[in-house]
């Protein structure tokens, strides 16, 4: 993947991360498998793209984090629930990357030089 494509990528992970955490709670690898596992985007997350990205949403108040017990094990997993904030900010988010998808398409099919 080339710079820009990564950088078009890390820009909107925040959004996606939103959108998935408007679903219902997870933990950061159901996140990440469930976009890297997924057969029709292409589109990879990491890790380690993704929990600064989770700690600054976090910071920010867009979502709040809590300790769970695994389905029926001792293992602990760190979930994370998004905020009446970060609903707005998935709102707002939204909203701009509709505008963006809208001049990209009215450029790559030539309405916008009609």
């Amino acid at each position: 993947m080339g710079a820009s494509n990564k950088c078009l990528q890390y820009g909107n992970t925040d959004m996606l991360i939103l959108r998935l955490l408007s679903l219902g709670d997870k933990y950061g690898y159901e996140m990440m498998s469930f976009i890297n596992n997924h057969e029709d985007l292409s589109y990879t997350l990491t890790l380690s793209n993704m929990y600064p990205i989770l700690r600054e949403l976090e910071h920010e108040g867009a979502v709040l984090s809590y300790n769970k017990y695994a389905g029926g094990t001792k293992r602990v997993r760190r979930y994370y629930t998004i905020t009446p904030a970060g609903q707005e900010l998935l709102s707002a988010k939204r909203e701009k990357w509709e505008r963006f998808r809208k001049c990209i398409d009215l450029i790559m099919t030539g309405e916008a030089f009609a």
